[in-house]
């Protein structure tokens, strides 16, 4: 009968309420002062360990859940604190449980083990807490294959990340962005089962760094351990056109108040694309297959102890090598002029070196309610890379090579002070220093190109301040950030003259957060926020260096170009019921001085069209988010994600202004199964509609997953085994429409095996103890 149900799920449906249900209320308190928690954490379990329902404080400590009757496990977290977790038996109507304390301790608090077939996905002031549990959709290799099945995100074929529909995101590590300009690289490294929550902060407060236009995306990876050891192992394999392996080990030990973790990873294996693109102005179809072939091995360390009673240091470093080697052939026909054929063999070998240090120092004056804070982190980023570019047939383009040579690195100062105002009220200041600088070095024998030396330098001081009260119903929190950006570019060439740029730039981010909950027992929630923040140009378009070339197009970048700033104004609706909840969120966003392409055709060669960047004019985004998930029965648990999205982009196309109005539909479609104690399952469907870009059309991209998870030895172990794109219908497929009339498709090898292998030894694997990582993250764009 469920093995029946698995494969006949075509719609979404709410519950119907048949079980008797009770409530469960409390406080959560400071076991050293007595003071309430605000914004515990509170989530309730069956004796199988999968997850029910869960809920978080409200401002004076108060918590209410409505469950069945029955057994269960009540857990409580709060940041900085030792979980509590309490049998609970619901036998009558109401319980009215004694106030829990929960007392400090020297790590994080522990994340809850959720063996639920749905991640929790818990709705905060300021951001949507994604708690990762089983779901097997996402149970890819690494975090690039998870991130698809969270709400506002997707991953395109091509690795791309979106949020709610835009790719100006920051994506973050344990609070930190990487250098690389492709946060998908270093997503890749991450194994899945390393992975404990992630958080989506669509509108971030002023307390947070203003990069990104639509908000940030925290990874929070899992390396804490209770009092003793902990070993966990895990390796997959993915079986497609070429086989791609991957395995991970993360140590953790503590004696006593030290905490040592080890961590280590490595992927290797090769990925086929292949391309088919008509153009129809030339009569002529290219044929692409590019094979990439990547080896990459992280390695991490940790320390957290405790000097005093009241104080805690942690020390950490990462290092990510990765050697890439890419293999790319282009083949050109003409329908009617053969003689015309030409082809380009495009071989890349490319070795990149990131490495990351930490030192983090809290001084807890009163707990978690006053505390100074301190911490400074460099990162550093090296990247060589030579490219042999080798035509064949009738073309005028000679076979060339080119050395890159890529360093960037970047000093973080960081100082946080918060003090309690009253029962319901806090004060947050801070101050943050930011030293970036990268030098970009290009060699070629290619003698209509040019030796440069590209260097840009950036720096940004910043400091903050941010208010949280509770006044009855209502949460607030309002505050700014003040920002001094400085910039100074330098561009050296061989037989040209050299160009510089230099910018200074005051700016004030200011944001609000209001939200209301008429009483504790309302299932009914609402938030409103206001924020401004900044889009720095990336990398690839300030660098005028050039980047990307074909016998058609020559891409570079302008380090002239401004930032791009947005003003956003979001609301939000959650309501929950006993077994699920429902959301809607709506969002308006103002952008100044966008950001966009320009393609004009060289004046020598009219064939040859240069793309670039520059700045265009104020410009409005609007979009709306609609979700739901829902238990159907005791084994059948149902989600469903709608999102749209419009914005008009504007650019100039072959000198001629052109303005696009850009709409977007998302669907993501979840049902997962518990077939018995040991076996899930799961199948996962995404469609994603057309959309219109500044010059081509993107065609609409549907697919499905489906997969299978075994757990045994008391689910300190677990087998899966997923069939993503069981179609094989993933694609990028476009058509172009302005200068060039073309169109293609790029299909990757999406349709893949995965089978995977993870297993635990000793304590309980959690979040590491990074109090700043979930209070206050500090953000650089693409350094």
């Amino acid at each position: 009968m469920r093995l029946t149900f698995l494969f006949l799920t075509l719609c979404f449906a709410l519950p119907l309420h048949t079980q008797q249900n009770a409530s469960l209320s409390g406080s959560v308190l400071d076991g050293q002062n007595g003071q309430p928690l605000a914004f515990a954490t509170v989530v309730l379990s069956d004796e199988t360990g999968s997850l029910l329902t869960g809920t978080v404080t409200d401002g004076k400590g108060n918590f209410r859940i409505t469950a069945p009757l029955g057994a269960y496990v009540l857990e409580v977290e709060f940041i900085g604190f030792g979980p509590q977790q309490l049998p609970i038996t619901l036998k009558d109507k109401d319980v009215m449980l004694p106030p829990i304390s929960l007392y400090e301790a020297v790590e994080s608090l522990e994340g809850v083990t959720i063996r639920g077939i749905q991640p929790a996905i818990e709705q905060r002031l300021d951001r949507k807490v994604v708690t990762i549990g089983e779901e097997l959709a996402a149970q890819g290799a690494t975090a690039i294959e998870l991130m698809n099945n969270l709400p506002s995100v997707t991953i395109g074929s091509d690795g791309t990340i979106s949020f709610r529909g835009s790719e100006n995101v920051r994506i973050l590590i344990d609070g930190k962005l990487s250098n690389l300009e492709n946060p998908a690289e270093i997503l890749q490294q991450i194994p899945t089962n390393t992975i404990h929550k992630i958080e989506l902060i669509t509108n971030p407060s002023a307390k947070y760094n203003p990069d990104g236009l639509n908000g940030m995306i925290n990874i929070v990876l899992k390396k804490n351990a209770r009092q003793g050891w902990s070993l966990v192992f895990g390796a997959n394999s993915i079986l497609a056109q070429r086989e791609r392996y991957n395995s991970n080990i993360a140590l953790t030990y503590r004696p006593n108040t030290t905490n040592i973790t080890f961590e280590y990873s490595n992927g290797f294996g090769d990925q086929i694309t292949d391309g088919n693109v008509n153009r129809f102005d030339l009569d002529s179809q290219q044929l692409t297959r590019n094979n990439n072939n990547r080896e990459s091995h992280f390695l991490g360390l940790g320390v957290d102890f405790r000097p005093s009673e009241k104080t805690f240091l942690s020390l950490a470093t990462q290092q990510n090598f990765q050697n890439a080697e890419y293999d790319g052939q282009k083949d050109v026909f003409f329908t009617t002029s053969p003689q015309n054929d030409f082809s380009l063999d495009d071989f890349l070998i490319r070795d990149d070196l990131t490495q990351s240090y930490n030192a983090d120092f809290k001084w807890a004056i009163e707990g978690e309610s006053h505390y100074l804070q301190l911490e400074t982190n460099y990162n550093r980023y090296q990247s060589d890379k030579a490219n042999d570019f080798i035509f064949s047939g009738n073309t005028t383009i000679p076979s060339y090579q080119e050395l890159i040579d890529d360093a960037r690195s970047i000093w973080t100062f960081n100082i946080d002070y918060r003090v309690p105002l009253g029962k319901d009220t806090s004060l947050e200041l801070g101050g943050e220093s930011r030293i970036n600088r990268i030098e970009n070095g290009y060699e070629t024998n290619f003698d209509a190109l040019e030796n440069s030396n590209f260097i840009y330098d950036r720096d940004i001081l910043s400091s903050y301040f941010t208010l949280t009260t509770a006044l009855g119903p209502f949460q607030m929190n309002i505050g700014s950030r003040f920002e001094q950006y400085q910039v100074r570019a330098q561009l050296d060439q061989e037989f040209s003259a050299s160009a510089g740029f230099n910018q200074n730039l005051i700016s004030v981010f200011p944001s609000l957060f209001l939200g209301y909950q008429r009483h504790q027992d309302s299932p009914h929630s609402y938030q409103i926020s206001f924020g401004r923040r900044i889009e720095r140009p990336s990398f690839n378009q300030v660098n005028p260096i050039r980047q990307t070339t074909t016998p058609q197009i020559l891409a570079t970048g302008n380090m002239k170009l401004l930032p791009q700033f947005s003003n956003t104004l979001e609301a939000n609706y959650r309501y929950a019921f006993t077994q699920g909840s429902l959301s809607m969120g709506l969002f308006y966003r103002y952008i100044q001085d966008e950001i966009n392409r320009i393609g004009i055709f060289d004046q020598d060669d009219p064939n040859l069209l240069r793309l670039s960047y520059d700045n265009f004019d104020n410009n409005q985004a609007f979009g709306a988010e609609f979700g739901g998930s829902t238990s159907l029965t005791s084994w059948w648990r149902s989600s469903l994600n709608i999102e749209l999205y419009t914005r008009q982009q504007r650019g100039l196309i072959a000198e001629e202004p052109v303005s696009v109005r850009n709409g977007l539909v998302n669907v993501k479609w979840t049902q997962n199964f518990r077939l018995s104690d040991s076996f899930s399952a799961s199948l996962f469907a995404f469609h994603s509609g057309p959309q219109e870009i500044l010059q081509y059309e993107l065609k609409s991209n549907t697919y499905f997953n489906m997969g299978l998870r075994y757990r045994f030895a008391g689910g300190k172990g677990s087998l899966s085994l997923n069939f993503n794109d069981v179609l094989g219908s993933r694609r990028f497929a476009f058509r172009t429409f302005r200068t060039v009339f073309q169109e293609g498709k790029f299909l990757r090898d999406t349709q893949q095996l995965y089978v995977g292998l993870s297993y635990r030894m000793g304590g309980k694997l959690t979040s590491r103890s990074r109090r700043k990582r979930n209070s206050n993250i500090k953000a650089d764009r693409f350094l």
